[in-house]
């Protein structure tokens, strides 16, 4: 069959075993060829993306689980699949979406003790610094925070896998349950397409439906309560599955996951500043 045309091994089948280059023939260098593999890869891609995206909304860790077991094929790429859930999430505009990062502007970021007081030092160094009011900082803070804060969505991503570690750590699970680095990382992925899908697209979209239909702000409270809890409960089978568990250790997992979750979120809170003021 002749020698890979990209690394000059020689070719025992379609593809080459090296490289993995596929061998194109005379006839498939045509137009016709073309569309046809133009067409193949966005239904492939529909049917993946499509697919991985239920079994995670529907079967809590069974992805991770399969990753771990070194079951891929059947599985849109996780890390790409997080990508394109956070650009969808950045396109919807703030008003329709459950925003993480608009909850807030400079002054109730810099507002009160603690962690807030902090900030405010942060703000007024960097106004000094770069001779700006701290006025202008606020706005431009704003400015930067309405415009690309959604983006920093993938901070979720390095964020839990200590979270997770954590967890693992500490319940002393049996090594052959524990997941490698490189699993907590495919944990990390299927849990925040999940919370970011789940919650701030979509209970974010009924929310401001609720909104424009009854008017009525105790609704969206219990909205996004419910959601809150079915997320807990999602995470507790998720670590159920993964890490194949009883209720009660589930549970236990759960509870230390979602603390170590919020200090997680705190200290995004903390980056993300830093990042746009």
């Amino acid at each position: 069959m002749g020698n890979c045309k990209n690394c000059g091994n020689g070719l025992a089948g379609k593809y080459c075993h090296v490289c993995g280059q596929k061998n194109i023939i005379p006839e498939e260098r045509t137009l016709g060829h073309l569309a046809h593999e133009f067409v193949h890869f966005f239904t492939h891609l529909d049917g993946k993306f499509v697919k991985t995206l239920k079994t995670i909304f529907t079967h809590p860790g069974l992805v991770t689980l399969h990753v771990k077991e070194g079951i891929t094929q059947r599985y849109f790429k996780l890390s790409s699949l997080f990508v394109i859930i956070t650009l969808v999430y950045f396109l919807i505009p703030n008003t329709f979406t459950i925003s993480n990062n608009m909850v807030t502007t400079y002054q109730t970021e810099v507002s009160g003790g603690g962690v807030s007081k902090w900030k405010k030092e942060i703000a007024l160094n960097k106004s000094r610094r770069v001779h700006l009011s701290e006025t202008a900082l606020a706005r431009r803070y704003n400015e930067k925070k309405h415009n690309y804060g959604k983006l920093a969505t993938l901070l979720f991503l390095p964020l839990t896998i200590p979270v997770l570690w954590g967890v693992q750590k500490l319940l002393k699970f049996h090594k052959d349950k524990k997941l490698s680095p490189y699993d907590m990382g495919i944990a990390s992925l299927e849990l925040n397409s999940l919370i970011v899908a789940g919650f701030y697209i979509i209970v974010g979209l009924i929310t401001q439906a609720i909104l424009a239909i009854f008017k009525s702000e105790t609704a969206i409270i219990a909205m996004v309560v419910i959601s809150l809890l079915a997320i807990c409960c999602y995470i507790l089978f998720f670590f159920k599955r993964v890490y194949n568990l009883n209720l009660w250790k589930s549970t236990l997992s759960m509870v230390l996951f979602c603390s170590g979750y919020i200090v997680a979120m705190i200290l995004y809170g903390i980056i993300t500043f830093v990042i746009f003021i």
